[in-house]
């Protein structure tokens, strides 16, 4: 049975479910383009008001943050990071943890990254390793932290550092797209994203055309689109969580990616878990 509510004038923000699910049953919330108005099958007592402008979701563990990409730029004696928020919710900021292994050992290198709390624009934030050694592939995982204290880590990414010369580096003709990981991944078990990492030509980054990495569903359907603009030779990362253009989450199944912009188009088959 479901329950409409009318807001009143002080009811205006965002709106959480705080509602414990049970198995078997379905919880939904609509929140009309005025947002003046939702509908649920729960009652009105199990939402709460929140300050953000950003309309709430249900107490179902989502990212508050909504991590487009994360890079790592090897240079002479240190690893330059970079990441990009699309959207942020009740981020009190980051930390940068590394490890010489993809999923263990990871110590966290950094302090607090102070993040931009509530924010629906885009934001830039960068960290300097420079506790790195030539010839060692080093993986990097960000964490963000709530103002609330809870924790959410994202997907690893690495990167090698050659010596200062650069002689023994690896230099693509152009950004070459290696296979999505975690795959599968998905909320299902436990993996809530994806990171598609490229590796971008050393001396020609700023004479490249940017390049768009696009998601498709069985049917052929772009559902997402990554536009990326080399700035700097190196790893580049672009992290999917499996939400399409509208901030919704998509269907269990199997999608593809697909690198456009380059000479050789790359296309990877991923597979997404509920």
């Amino acid at each position: 049975m479901w329950n409409a509510y009318d807001f009143s004038a002080g009811d205006a923000g965002a709106w959480t479910d705080t509602d414990d699910i049970s198995s078997g049953q379905s919880l939904g919330r609509y929140l009309n383009e005025t947002h003046d108005s939702y509908i649920d099958n729960n009652s009105k007592n199990d939402w709460y008001r929140a300050t953000s402008q950003s309309m709430g979701a249900e107490n179902d563990n989502s990212l508050p943050i909504f991590l487009t990409s994360f890079q790592a730029v090897p240079q002479v004696n240190r690893v330059r990071l970079t990441w990009t928020t699309q959207s942020e919710v009740n981020n009190l900021g980051f930390n940068v943890y590394r490890s010489l292994y993809s999923d263990k050992n990871f110590a966290k290198i950094s302090r607090l990254i102070k993040g931009a709390g509530n924010s629906t624009v885009r934001h830039r934030y960068h960290f300097v390793d420079q506790d790195v050694r030539p010839e060692r592939t080093y993986y990097y995982q960000l964490e963000d932290v709530d103002f609330a204290g809870q924790r959410q880590k994202h997907a690893v990414i690495s990167v090698t550092v050659h010596d200062s010369a650069g002689k023994n580096a690896i230099v693509p003709d152009e950004i070459q797209l290696s296979p999505g990981y975690p795959n599968p991944f998905g909320p299902g078990i436990g993996k809530r994203e994806i990171a598609f990492q490229m590796a971008v030509p050393q001396n020609k980054s700023r004479s490249l055309n940017p390049v768009s990495l696009g998601i498709y569903n069985c049917l052929g359907q772009r559902i997402r689109n990554f536009v990326i603009s080399p700035e700097h030779g190196g790893i580049l990362s672009v992290v999917w969580n499996g939400m399409d253009e509208s901030s919704r989450l998509v269907p269990a199944g199997i999608y593809y990616t697909k690198l456009s912009g380059t000479e050789t188009p790359a296309i990877r088959k991923i597979l997404f878990v509920k």
